[in-house]
């Protein structure tokens, strides 16, 4: 679309995020609301790998979307926010960020990325379109003591019943797949 022709994704590193910072905030309000939003401090805190692995779309320097991601262990890169401008929504800013961070994400030798929404985000078919799967009840487990949460159990199980949800998608260490969505991804 012409929207996003000139499409750029970049690392979004701690100085990228503090020039871009206005805009991040700005946004990351009119999708989570103003109780929920980011303040400084979720944007700033240095978690393993955040600089390396998010990501920030602009389109002639004007924030498109970002998706800030971190390592959460040796095997997984973990999907902290992602967020797309509503003007650039159906133009698959959403899909190239979470390309990127995929791409990252393997480039670090993750072997599988995590995130998890509310449900009241509605956006379980974006990323069930990506080949993200809903996270097992073991998983789900598994997941909530990695991230230091078994006390809020009651969010994700069960399943049926949950207010939060759990994805997951495994990684191929593929190098000629690497190569190729990277290429696919730089305009």
């Amino acid at each position: 679309s012409a929207k996003v022709n000139n499409l750029q994704i970049y690392t979004l590193s701690h100085a990228v995020s503090m020039r871009h910072r206005a805009a991040l905030r700005v946004l990351d309000a009119s999708v989570f609301g103003a109780q929920s939003a980011w303040q400084d401090a979720e944007f700033d805190s240095p978690v393993p790998g955040k600089f390396e692995v998010s990501v920030i779309a602009c389109v002639h320097e004007r924030v498109a979307g970002f998706a800030i991601a971190s390592r959460s262990d040796v095997e997984s890169v973990h999907i902290h926010r992602i967020v797309v401008d509503h003007t650039y929504r159906n133009e698959r800013v959403g899909r190239r960020l979470m390309d990127s961070v995929e791409d990252r994400a393997t480039t670090m030798r993750a072997s599988r990325v995590t995130l998890e929404f509310a449900d009241s985000l509605n956006v379980a078919g974006f990323y069930k379109s990506l080949g993200y799967m809903r996270a097992s009840t073991s998983e789900v487990r598994d997941y909530l003591e990695r991230k230091s949460k078994q006390m809020q159990d009651d969010l994700y199980l069960p399943l049926k019943h949950a207010q939060r949800f759990v994805y997951l998608k495994s990684l191929i260490c593929d190098k000629i797949g690497i190569a190729e969505r990277i290429s696919g991804t730089q305009d």
